[in-house]
C-alpha cells in the first residue's frame, strides 16, 4: 500500500528526494547538489508553495512530486505548477506516479485553483506528453526551459466539486 506524505512529515527524507532530483534533472543541468538539497529543505519547512509530497511504501520513500507557485520562467502568468514527478525505477508502472499527481491536484483544488500546469523534460518530451495526456492533461504550447531547451507546456483543468 502506498501512502503520500508532505515532506515536512519526515525531514530525514530531504536528502533522499534531493538526491533523486539531483540525479534525475539537476546534475545534467550542472546545478550543484547543495543547492538542490537546500531547495528541498525549504520545501520541508514551507507552509505555502512550493510543497513536496513523498510516496511511501512499507515506510520507505519510493517517489515524489512537487507543487510550485512558479516554475517555467517563460510562462510567469501560469500557476500553480506540478513539478519533479519521480518514482524509483523498480516501483514504476504500479500507479504511484498517478497517485502522486492526483494527490497534488487535490491539494491545489482545495486551495481554490481551477487548473495546474507542468512542462516536460526536453529529452523525454514525446513519452511524457503521452503519459500526461492519458491522465487528462492537454498541451498548451511549446516554450523554452531555463537552459534554452524546447519543452511542452501542459495544463489540467480541475473539475469543481
Amino acid at each position: 500500500m502506498i501512502e503520500i506524505f508532505d515532506l515536512s512529515y519526515n525531514s530525514d527524507w530531504v536528502k533522499i528526494v534531493a538526491n533523486w532530483a539531483y540525479q534525475e534533472w539537476h546534475k545534467k543541468n550542472r546545478i550543484a547538489y547543495r543547492i538542490v538539497e537546500h531547495d528541498y529543505a525549504l520545501r520541508a519547512q514551507s507552509l505555502v508553495l512550493p510543497k513536496c509530497f513523498v510516496a511511501v511504501k512499507n515506510q520507505v520513500p519510493v517517489g515524489m512530486v512537487s507543487v510550485k507557485k512558479k516554475d517555467l520562467q517563460t510562462k510567469k502568468a501560469f500557476s500553480p505548477w506540478l513539478s519533479a514527478l519521480f518514482v524509483m525505477e523498480k516501483y514504476r508502472e504500479q500507479g504511484i506516479g498517478t497517485a502522486l499527481i492526483n494527490y497534488s491536484v487535490q491539494f491545489v483544488q482545495k486551495r481554490g485553483f481551477s487548473s495546474i500546469y507542468l512542462f516536460t523534460e526536453y529529452d523525454k518530451t514525446k513519452e511524457l506528453v503521452e503519459y500526461y495526456q492519458k491522465r487528462g492533461w492537454v498541451s498548451v504550447c511549446r516554450s523554452k526551459d531555463f537552459g534554452g531547451n524546447n519543452v511542452t507546456v501542459m495544463k489540467l483543468n480541475i473539475k469543481c466539486r
